[in-house]
């Protein structure tokens, strides 16, 4: 009836939404009168959501002149109880005093049910002890919850949904009070992360009709909602952004839902500006590079290397998540937690030491000693899981930047784009898995304490890539990456890459096709490796988060040796009927050269500085691209400090930069 009364002004919505909320009200003062309960009456996460829903209709009831007097005091007066109530310090007693919290996000839904019921009674005797508090407390939340980068703590999903959902809402409920200033100023992170969740947005999905997040750790599906609610915060202090923030949410399906529906904050009147998207570096998350930004044929790469997100993240630092040309191409998995896709072996990185059976092994009974789960918390199965090992947390030093990794580098430069991560491998897990038609993906049991191994020869991990872009998005724009694994002596790294295709192919020469879904097919080249074993696959699944849809993909997975090699790969998206080009492996595999009918690109990644010639390119360093087209031209890049030349053009410089005939 609230919003029926929003949208069309009929005064009897009103009526039947206060009725409704007295009923509701009174409720849940009966409830009051009997807490403590069990579930989730009075509890710390349910009663708090429906306050902050609670008071945004109240405010907007409060504002209807057709009430009286009596009926507007009676309204408050409920509320002010059950502000008392939430504001009581044994409504959430201290961890010391026994009481649990359960998930981070549930004492976070106190506070904002505090912040937007003070936020309501703002001219009550107690309302600026209460705002004071919870500016106090919102400080501490966005600390927690949010890097100084803008980074968030959590996932797409969740950094929206259960962070940056209840934090912001509140905020703008107490910003209308006119107490606690410019949130710009008081929270400059909360303004990097407005930013971040425009910039971290993929291109339309044609699978959806709209923009939806990156499918990155628990999220499915979905738009950004957040987006709309917000813009008006910086409406003021910063109108390019909020104009942007409008812009995403009118793009990414117009979600009104929210721990305060958007309904209530969303300012109609802000225009909408598409943002003017680049490629960009958020170091606690990872890098979102671009080539043709706001295009039909845009290019998106998201690189997870990160020290901050890690709630609801999966174990994938090094993933790829890519569309490519416009289209969705090689995508983390939406399947959130049914089934559960969070081992590195369901992402496009690196995993190791996968021991597969050739054909399904039946379980030998329970307590078996040659069954996985003797002497773990039993799980039902009818078959041997697959296992493999996936990194963990440096144990002794308690690091969770030793599993996700760092940006140790990011250029982004007319012509290409460059990130080196990096990541200490020491402590591990052995993780059971099923192929497609065995079993879950993700077999465990809550509570299971799965096999650490320690490795005697730790090593650092260093993964680059260089995004080569072309003037145009319909040109060659595609990914090269590459793997140093120097110091491994133990481990049989594995290197996988996922692709929403309906069929992969062997193309002969270490090279495979796949063949897309949505009309951009992917040539891989495998440079290094020069020899050993590939495997292709697939695996797929029916969303059973939300009502979901199905995704399939086709997996090349290619094994490397315990002797310090790496891997080497070029991934080179097109339509069926361009051109395939030629990769050529040159200075003992640190030089790559792609070879196209109207144009010949070298490609320099190496760990350590290194010097390599070919023809007319000459590349020093680390990292650098050079482009020579057919008539002669030239472009020389540098991704990192050094030296690249073409003929006569040369560049060298301390920084990235590049140069152009």
């Amino acid at each position: 009836p609230v919003h029926r009364w929003l949208l069309e002004g009929r005064e009897e919505d009103a009526r039947q939404a206060y009725d409704e909320m007295m009923k509701a009200l009174d409720a849940l003062i009966v409830d009051a009168f009997t807490w403590p309960y069990g579930g989730e009456h009075t509890g710390i996460n349910a009663f708090p959501w429906w306050m902050m829903t609670h008071a945004s209709h109240t405010d907007v009831l409060l504002g209807d002149p057709s009430f009286t007097a009596g009926e507007r005091k009676a309204l408050r007066a409920r509320m002010a109880f059950l502000t008392y109530l939430i504001w009581d310090g044994e409504y959430l007693p201290p961890r010391k005093a026994g009481f649990g919290w359960g998930s981070a996000g549930m004492p976070t839904n106190v506070g904002g049910g505090r912040g937007a019921l003070s936020a309501l009674l703002s001219d009550h005797p107690q309302a600026d002890a209460w705002i004071a508090e919870c500016v106090k407390y919102q400080t501490y939340v966005v600390q927690q919850y949010f890097g100084e980068d803008g980074t968030p703590f959590s996932c797409p999903h969740y950094s929206l949904a259960t962070e940056g959902g209840p934090v912001l809402n509140v905020l703008l409920a107490l910003q209308s009070t006119g107490k606690i200033g410019d949130i710009r100023k008081t929270f400059p992170s909360l303004h990097r992360y407005a930013q971040f969740i425009v910039d971290m947005m993929p291109p339309e999905d044609i699978r959806f009709g709209m923009h939806i997040l990156p499918t990155l750790g628990d999220t499915y599906w979905e738009g950004n909602g957040l987006s709309g609610h917000i813009a008006g915060m910086f409406k003021e202090s910063d109108p390019k952004l909020a104009g942007a923030l409008m812009w995403t949410w009118l793009n990414s399906g117009r979600s009104l839902q929210g721990f305060i529906n958007a309904a209530f904050f969303l300012d109609p009147t802000i225009p909408a500006q598409e943002p003017q998207l680049k490629s960009v570096v958020y170091p606690g998350f990872g890098a979102f590079l671009r080539s043709g930004p706001g295009t039909p044929e845009e290019s998106y790469v998201a690189i997870r290397f990160g020290d901050f997100t890690i709630g609801h993240m999966h174990n994938d630092a090094g993933g790829v998540h890519w569309y490519a040309r416009g289209v969705p191409l090689a995508l983390d998995f939406a399947s959130m937690y049914t089934p559960h896709t969070a081992s590195p072996w369901w992402h496009s990185t690196l995993s190791y030491n996968h021991q597969e059976h050739q054909t399904p092994v039946p379980c030998p009974g329970r307590g078996a000693a040659d069954c996985f789960y003797t002497g773990k918390n039993w799980y039902e199965h009818q078959f041997e899981p697959d296992v493999a090992l996936a990194p963990i947390a440096d144990e002794a030093a308690s690091s969770i930047t030793d599993m996700n990794g760092v940006i140790a580098a990011f250029a982004t430069q007319p012509g290409a784009d460059y990130v080196r991560g990096e990541a200490n491998r020491r402590w591990f897990e052995k993780l059971p898995y099923y192929n497609q038609g065995e079993g879950d993906p993700d077999p465990w049991t809550q509570f299971t304490v799965f096999d650490k191994v320690e490795l005697a020869h730790p090593f650092r991990w260093t993964r680059q890539f260089a995004f080569v872009k072309d003037d145009s998005p319909a040109g060659p724009n595609y990914l090269v990456i590459a793997d140093d694994l120097a110091g491994n002596q133990e481990l049989e790294p594995a290197f996988s890459l996922w692709c929403l295709a309906n069929d992969v192919q062997d193309a002969g020469n270490r090279s495979y096709r796949f063949t897309g879904q949505h009309g951009i097919d992917l040539d891989m080249f495998i440079a290094e490796p020069a020899a050993g074993r590939v495997q292709l696959g697939e695996w797929g699944h029916k969303q059973g988060f939300l009502g979901g849809g199905e995704e399939h993909q086709k997996l090349v997975r290619v094994f490397g040796q315990a002797d310090g090699g790496g891997f080497r790969v070029v991934l080179y998206p097109r339509k069926p009927e361009e051109p395939r080009p030629e990769v050529t492996t040159l200075a003992d595999g640190r030089l790559l050269k792609v070879t196209l009918p109207d144009q010949t690109h070298w490609i320099l990644l190496s760990k350590d500085p290194v010097t390599v010639t070919d023809g007319p390119a000459r590349l020093a360093g680390t990292a650098a691209v050079v482009k020579r087209w057919a008539d002669g031209r030239a472009q020389v890049i540098l991704l990192a400090g050094g030296e690249a030349a073409c003929g006569e053009l040369t560049l060298k410089s301390a920084e990235p930069a590049s140069l152009r005939e």
